[in-house]
């Protein structure tokens, strides 16, 4: 208290005086009053007035917010005075500044002028040749600035095709790793039938048949859960392209009525995305020459950074280095390719409400799987066949000097020769 006292002095003499214009001047005025009722109103009293104090940021304000919040505590005091007999009225507070009537005319007078500039519509009506007779009230904005205001056309930029490409690229990718992240994360991938291999001599990894593998069975997604990242633009040469095609409705229904009452129309727009390679293994914590190494044995460090989808460990060869190998490398199965990329659909739908009509859009995204054409023997490796993909032709763009450099070009090629001059040699 001597903290508050000492710091708050003029703040906590204002709360002082209006809690004793409220538990004793009042004192008569509510003397009737029910047990309960008077227990409960003084309690209100001292809570608001005490939250007041303790919320007040502003010192000057503190008599103006004890009034505003007590006001209704005081008229529930006189309106119980009234109900007396004989009727008795609420003393006046002795500190000037404990007006509660001129806190009821100060609000009456503010909601009076809020409803003087409230305009209130008007029925219109109109002349024989349908001429208009009357219109609807309008207001200037108060602005004493002098600044000038303008209305900006965010409706004609929301209807514009920049804004409505703003974040399509960033949506679409969004929805391309929540289908790779879905993929990644079902349990069903660890059954498939393939086993990743390491050569120490190659530095290469080779995904080979854990067990006999029918026709038809394999499915390895081209997941890339560590980068994560959707590329716009084919570079690498063993890049995996994923489709996705955004159908929207081209038409709104609304929440009360029914799909037929409306067409049926629907936009599409198709965008190809790519994947790179993604590959890393674990630390072999069994280096050349250690006990666990000369046993064959291998103990992995993991960092948390590994990354060893399957899909990404089969070979990839083309058909001349197919022939090479078998060649190079002779085997009692030759080696054949086995697999091959199938495209596979996934949907992704939003459905809601907005402004009382349904919206929904889809989003179809293509993913190439891998799967086996062939049936495949135990040990033998995964082989697809890799072709060759030429880079997309990126459009040239011309500027003016292009266009001045190409007249000049014409000018000169329809330019007659020049004949050289004859000479004379002495």
């Amino acid at each position: 208290m001597n903290y508050v006292a000492g710091l708050r002095r003029g703040e906590l003499a204002s709360l002082e005086n209006v809690l004793r214009y409220f538990m004793v001047t009042c004192k008569l005025a509510v003397a009737g009053m029910h047990p309960m009722t008077k227990a409960a109103w003084e309690a209100n009293v001292c809570c608001v007035a005490a939250e007041e104090f303790i919320t007040c940021k502003t010192p000057q304000k503190i008599r103006n917010q004890l009034l505003d919040a007590l006001k209704k505590y005081y008229d529930e005091a006189k309106a119980f005075a009234a109900t007396r007999k004989p009727p008795t009225e609420v003393p006046t507070a002795e500190e000037k500044w404990m007006d509660f009537p001129a806190v009821a005319e100060k609000a009456e007078a503010k909601q009076a002028e809020a409803d003087a500039k409230r305009l209130l519509a008007k029925l219109i009506t109109y002349a024989d040749r349908g001429a208009p007779v009357n219109a609807q009230d309008t207001a200037a904005a108060d602005d004493d600035s002098g600044d000038k205001v303008l209305t900006l056309p965010w409706r004609e930029w929301h209807l514009s095709a920049a804004a409505e490409a703003l974040d399509k690229e960033a949506a679409d990718m969004a929805v391309i790793t929540l289908v790779l992240r879905t993929l990644h994360a079902n349990p069903r991938l660890r059954r498939m039938q393939v086993e990743v291999r390491f050569s120490e001599a190659s530095k290469k990894q080779t995904a080979v048949a854990s067990s006999d593998i029918n026709a038809a069975t394999l499915e390895l997604p081209p997941c890339v859960p560590k980068s994560g990242k959707i590329r716009t633009s084919p570079v690498h040469p063993l890049r995996v392209p994923i489709v996705v095609k955004r159908i929207k409705a081209s038409h709104r229904v609304s929440a009360k009525a029914s799909v037929q009452d409306h067409g049926s129309g629907i936009a599409a727009q198709t965008t190809t995305y790519y994947l790179h390679p993604e590959f890393k293994l674990p630390e072999d914590a069994a280096p050349p020459g250690t006990e666990a190494a000369a046993a064959g044995v291998s103990a992995w460090k993991w960092t948390g950074d590994e990354t060893m989808q399957s899909f990404w460990a089969v070979q990839r060869l083309a058909q001349h280095e197919l022939r090479r190998k078998n060649i190079d490398e002779p085997r009692s199965r030759p080696l054949q390719f086995n697999v091959q990329l199938l495209d596979t659909e996934f949907n992704t739908v939003t459905v809601g409400r907005f402004a009382d009509e349904s919206i929904t859009t889809t989003y179809q995204v293509v993913v190439p799987m891998m799967t086996n054409t062939v049936p495949i023997k135990q040990g033998d490796p995964l082989v697809l066949e890799h072709v060759a993909q030429t880079g997309e032709k990126k459009r040239k763009e011309y500027t003016w000097k292009d266009k001045v450099g190409a007249k000049a070009a014409s000018k000169a090629k329809t330019k007659p020769a020049v004949k050289p001059k004859a000479t004379m040699e002495v």
